[in-house]
């Protein structure tokens, strides 16, 4: 809900406040209506007041706005772990129909959600999107959670030479905000083994060596376990790609053995797809 309209009707309305109640002596009540469904921006101050009128705080807005979003995408994430097709064209049916959505967010959410699903059916997104993807993530002056999320559920789709360039452009415009939080960071990583694995199937491993020293900058927290796996999957794919078989080789056998071991059967079976889809 990149809308924070949307998130404010849902209050809104689970409050059984009507507009004209909420929005007397701050908007008008075609305003808020228009607001809450993504037509109109609004002040902070403004918004501040209709806060304040439904007996909202700052922080508990945001942490619903933003829960809403993460469940969105903890869904999408487990169908395509999945390969749950349904399930994804269900949650495109939901994102079609959502009026929360401003119009450009929920083109660039449409697109998206057909990347995930061609990327198991094999149908490829149209000229038209993937121009439409470029170029918004060419044109965006910063990075934020939204973009990394975007570009890591349709770079599969685009071409090597701008997934190669729109990574680097990833680093330029986003950077700063890589330790806000633990979120960001496991965004950034997401995305960057998407690319790393496009760019080995692409024959262009070399062009994935600056991503690998990248993705290793950012998992120096000891608890991103996880990450530290995909580290030696990774690694391990850039190497045999590079040249070196026999270390690459070592190094995907250690991630897919501690895999193993810690009996992340749901990670194993996913990174084994994957590998024998790839060789």
């Amino acid at each position: 809900m990149e809308n924070i309209g949307g998130t404010f009707r849902l209050l809104r309305k689970s409050k059984h406040l009507s507009l004209d109640a909420v929005g007397k002596g701050i908007v008008t009540t075609s305003f808020l209506s228009r607001f809450e469904r993504g037509q109109y921006d609004i002040s902070v101050q403004n918004l501040n007041q209709l806060l304040e009128r439904i007996n909202v705080t700052w922080s508990e807005f945001v942490y619903i706005n933003n829960a809403y979003k993460k469940n969105i995408s903890n869904r999408i994430s487990q169908c395509y772990l999945h390969e749950d097709i349904g399930g994804l064209e269900k949650i495109q049916q939901e994102i079609e129909t959502n009026q929360d959505l401003t119009p450009t967010y929920h083109k660039l959410y449409s697109i998206m959600m057909k990347a995930l699903i061609g990327s198991l059916t094999g149908i490829p997104l149209s000229k038209a999107e993937i121009n439409t993807v470029i170029h918004y993530l060419s044109s965006v002056a910063n990075w934020t959670s939204f973009e990394l999320y975007l570009f890591g559920n349709t770079l599969m789709m685009l071409p090597i030479d701008n997934v190669v360039s729109l990574s680097k452009l990833m680093f330029q415009k986003g950077e700063e905000y890589n330790y806000l939080n633990t979120d960001n960071i496991s965004s950034y990583t997401r995305v960057l083994n998407n690319a790393i694995c496009y760019c080995c199937e692409q024959r262009r491993a070399d062009e994935a060596v600056p991503m690998l020293e990248m993705f290793e900058k950012l998992i120096d927290h000891p608890r991103q376990f996880y990450e530290r796996m995909k580290l030696l999957n990774l690694r391990g794919l850039v190497l045999y790609c590079t040249g070196n078989v026999t270390d690459g080789l070592e190094s995907l056998y250690r991630s897919l053995f501690t895999c193993k071991l810690i009996d992340a059967t749901t990670v194993l079976h996913h990174e084994l797809s994957y590998l024998d889809h790839f060789f």
